[in-house]
């Protein structure tokens, strides 16, 4: 959920784009002097939706915090968390599509629900879990499961009535944030509640049963109370592999995709696959083994970040995400993976996570505002939801490149390669954007002549 870190936007944008551009002459639109009244029948009660997201978010930090100490306690080779990060983001990818094709097929709710209790089964494996060789398994489930949570949620969020899905929205993003600060410490205390000094497997027992009492409840929630009564509103994308052909035909739109989404993308992911092997370098001394020492405070302290950087978006959600700001935040991202790649202590890399993270959502911000800004508003949706689908693309293949470049473990092994190596990546691609912004943008026609060409 996090890698997402990245980034699934498309759910927020999709249905209110595509249904801008659906509006035809001759359709019988309300008078805005005399608007409908908006039945509540068949839609989300927010309350319910932030409760079990708040929850939901927890566990999903509850896992990202625990699994690298739990495989160090397992004995497991080092290389064993890039893996599973590695199946982890592939099948994220993957059931993004498919989750999408199951919620319009069944409904958002019974997608997030039974995503849900997938999840739960995930904290039942690692509770007891056979041998290392189940770890491409475990990934595996947990990339699905979160694809069909997050796909689920945000599709089922759409579905308020639209006076209300601006503030649905904000309540979901608080809870991620909310949640996500919670779930380190919290994590840290349960498993100190079973250790006294450094953690075995089966201290990580309490954890794993919380995660699973969590998502249990959660998907009984969702499938019971979280909708009030009535028939469902029916949502609709157009989004199709022919509009994303016709997308990738456009050099407007790989003027903005390629560098923002192909080469931002590895800069997300260095930061999701390195960073404990990062915090466990010795000249940072965050992680020993299982033994936190630090680990739960430094992503309490990103996380806390990440939860500003989306306060100050809704501070500058009504700004247009311009090509100086577009270059600005993707060259800042860069950097800010640069410095932790070469912290050379752990007051450092505490400050540039934080502002990692800081700039993360801004990045999410200004790709999503950019590519719609330059976008025919019949398009704005496939757009964003492909710059996401490619942007997974390239970080599904950098991340499998680089575990078999920098695998941890090897002889002479560095934590700071990876972070220089994805980092350069997203500085070219700052460069790259500078210079598309004066070439192919000022050469392809205007928004408006765009979408009188393709209708």
């Amino acid at each position: 959920m996090w890698l997402c870190t990245s980034a699934l936007p498309e759910p927020l944008e999709s249905w209110e784009s595509t249904a801008e551009g659906r509006t035809n002459v001759g359709e019988d639109l309300s008078s805005p002097e005399d608007p409908p009244p908006e039945s509540l029948a068949g839609t989300p009660r927010i309350a319910v939706v932030f409760g079990v997201s708040l929850f939901n978010y927890i566990s999903h930090t509850l896992i990202r915090y625990s699994t690298p100490l739990y495989f160090n306690a397992l004995g497991y080779p080092e290389d064993t968390y890039v893996n599973f990060v590695f199946y982890w983001l592939t099948a994220f990818i993957a059931g993004s599509s498919f989750s999408g094709l199951l919620a319009s097929r069944y409904g958002e709710r019974r997608v997030w629900s039974g995503s849900l209790l997938l999840f739960a089964g995930l904290g039942l494996l690692l509770i007891h879990i056979p041998g290392h060789w189940m770890i491409p398994f475990s990934g595996l489930l947990y990339g699905l499961s979160a694809a069909g949570q997050w796909v689920g949620v945000m599709a089922f969020v759409q579905t308020v009535t639209p006076s209300k899905r601006g503030r649905a929205n904000s309540f979901l993003m608080i809870a991620l944030g909310a949640g996500s600060f919670i779930g380190a410490p919290l994590g840290r205390l349960l498993i100190g509640m079973s250790s006294g000094g450094a953690p075995t497997p089966e201290d990580f027992a309490l954890l794993f049963w919380s995660h699973v009492l969590i998502c249990v409840l959660g998907a009984v929630l969702v499938s019971a109370v979280s909708r009030h009564p009535g028939p469902a509103p029916h949502q609709v994308s157009e989004s199709s592999w022919r509009t994303n052909v016709a997308l990738l035909k456009m050099p407007r739109y790989l003027a903005i995709v390629i560098p923002l989404s192909l080469m931002g993308g590895p800069v997300f992911q260095t930061v999701n696959i390195y960073l404990p092997y990062r915090a466990g370098a010795p000249e940072i001394g965050l992680m020993a083994g299982a033994v936190d020492q630090g680990w739960a405070a430094l992503l309490t302290a990103g996380y806390g970040f990440q939860f500003l950087g989306g306060l100050a978006i809704l501070l500058i959600a009504g700004r247009k995400a311009g090509a100086g700001m577009a270059t600005g935040v993707l060259a800042a991202f860069a950097v800010c993976s640069l410095g932790i790649g070469f912290s050379p202590n752990a007051y450092a890399l505490f400050v540039f996570v934080a502002l990692f993270e800081f700039v993360r959502q801004l990045m999410r911000w200004s790709q999503t505002g950019y590519v719609s800004e330059h976008m025919p508003i019949h398009l704005r949706g496939p757009a964003i939801g492909f710059s996401t689908t490619l942007s997974g693309l390239s970080s599904t293949l950098f991340a499998y490149v680089i575990k078999e470049v920098f695998p941890p473990g090897a002889p002479n092994f560095s934590s700071s390669l990876p972070f220089f190596i994805g980092g350069s990546i997203g500085v070219l691609g700052a460069l790259l954007l500078l210079i598309s912004n004066k070439a192919l943008l000022k050469a392809s026609p205007p928004r408006e002549q765009q979408r009188s060409d393709t209708t």
